[in-house]
């Protein structure tokens, strides 16, 4: 066999790992979500701040049972019962019923500051005529980042005195909401320094008054695969051991990943099939000399809101060796 021969056959080799690691993005489904509620008891969750009461209290023939939190007349912070875990990426669920004068929320991919006390991005809860439930607000931190002040429709979707449904989803810099099927806050973050992962909670605010009381039942998280990228050696070689390295650290955080790894993604954080194709397309690009590539992130279609996480790793050669036209 003669070494163009060679060549072709091993950059063959090289587009059908590709083309099949991308058959295997496709095929891949997202995490299943799982309660964190059991139902029965606050196991997996602590109080971290306050003196409000957290409460178990069993549902109505044919209701789910709800964690109750209980406002006390002289509480000088608020309090906030949080999960004993922490989370990135996910798409949280909960649904929540709060009385008229008390205000609530849900804290995400939030910690306790220097002073002990609860910061993080918060789903707000907002029984007042502002109707902002849904909004998102910044617990200790820069205050509103998107309040529903120019969003009639979410807040026309909060029912007071009744059970209402929201959905969060964080992933990567980019947090929205959504009140009873309807679109609320959506915020893409710009400040590297925030925390990308953090404890959830449940808020019962400071309001001077004992024994207002806000509900939540039916929480569940489903976990997002992290977009994480990788970069490799210079060899110009696709070998067995980066395939399974890839697949091996699929839905990993980058921090895991090797020290010589360095990330990659577009600048909105997802690829779509254009993207993808053109990373395809240009699989041998030298890019003026070098050698590049990374992994790429499939998503399914928006409207579904899962991801499939992390699943193809492209290996970038020698164009003068392999090219993909």
């Amino acid at each position: 066999m003669t070494r163009d021969a060679q060549v072709r056959r091993h950059c063959f080799r090289i587009a059908a790992a590709a083309h099949l690691l991308v058959l295997v993005a496709a095929a891949r489904s997202h995490a299943e979500a799982v309660s964190l509620f059991n139902g029965s008891d606050l196991a997996g969750w602590t109080q971290v701040t306050g003196d409000a009461a957290y409460t178990v209290e069993p549902g109505e023939p044919g209701e789910p049972p709800a964690i109750v939190g209980t406002s006390v007349a002289n509480d000088s912070v608020n309090s906030f019962l949080a999960t004993d875990a922490t989370y990135g990426n996910f798409v949280l669920e909960y649904e929540f019923k709060v009385d008229a004068d008390l205000n609530s929320g849900v804290q995400v991919r939030s910690f306790l500051d220097n002073s002990s006390l609860v910061r993080g991005y918060q789903i707000e809860i907002d029984p007042s005529q502002r109707a902002w439930s849904g909004g998102l607000y910044e617990e200790r931190g820069r205050g509103w980042l998107d309040d529903l002040g120019d969003n009639a429709a979410a807040r026309e979707a909060f029912v007071p005195g009744e059970w209402n449904h929201i959905r969060v989803v964080a992933d990567g810099n980019r947090v929205r909401s959504w009140i009873n099927g309807v679109p609320a806050a959506d915020f893409t973050e710009t400040d590297g320094e925030v925390p990308s992962a953090g404890f959830i909670a449940l808020q019962v605010h400071t309001v001077g008054t004992a024994g207002l009381e806000v509900r939540w039942r039916e929480i569940s998280l489903e976990t997002l695969g992290e977009a994480v990228q990788g970069d490799f050696d210079a060899s110009g070689q696709v070998e067995q051991a980066d395939l399974d390295l890839a697949l091996q650290n699929w839905g990993r955080p980058a921090t895991s990943l090797p020290a010589t790894w360095v990330r990659w993604q577009p600048a909105d954080g997802i690829v779509d099939q254009a993207e993808l194709d053109a990373v395809l397309q240009n699989w041998g690009s030298t890019g003026g000399g070098g050698t590049g590539g990374g992994f790429i992130r499939a998503v399914p279609e928006p409207t579904t809101w899962g991801t499939m996480g992390l699943a193809i790793g492209i290996k970038s050669i020698r164009r003068s060796s392999c090219a993909l036209a």
